[in-house]
């Protein structure tokens, strides 16, 4: 496998499932580690709203922090499976 490849999967791992992938990002130019964690938080962000957008009523009568809790978890237990988040969810 090239090293590209092997940086794409390996980052794609750390946004999905919190992977360590120190070793294979360069440091930003300041020195700090690559900021992986905004592209982790923005991907389960969207997964929730696409649970939110899925299951409204559920959302309403649950309030805010407990869906966002049980999205989370949600997410934990179901990764997606799929490319498209049209099918996240489904179980």
């Amino acid at each position: 496998m090239n090293a590209l490849r092997e940086q794409q999967l390996a980052f794609a791992a750390a946004v999905r499932e919190g992977a360590n992938v120190d070793a294979l990002l360069k440091p930003r130019i300041n020195g700090e580690p690559a900021l992986v964690g905004i592209y982790r938080h923005a991907y389960r962000a969207r997964l929730v709203a696409a649970l939110r957008d899925n299951h409204e009523v559920l959302a309403l009568a649950l309030g805010d922090d407990a869906f966002d809790a049980i999205a989370q978890a949600y997410i934990d237990a179901h990764p997606s499976r799929f490319a498209s988040i049209h099918w996240f969810g489904d179980g």
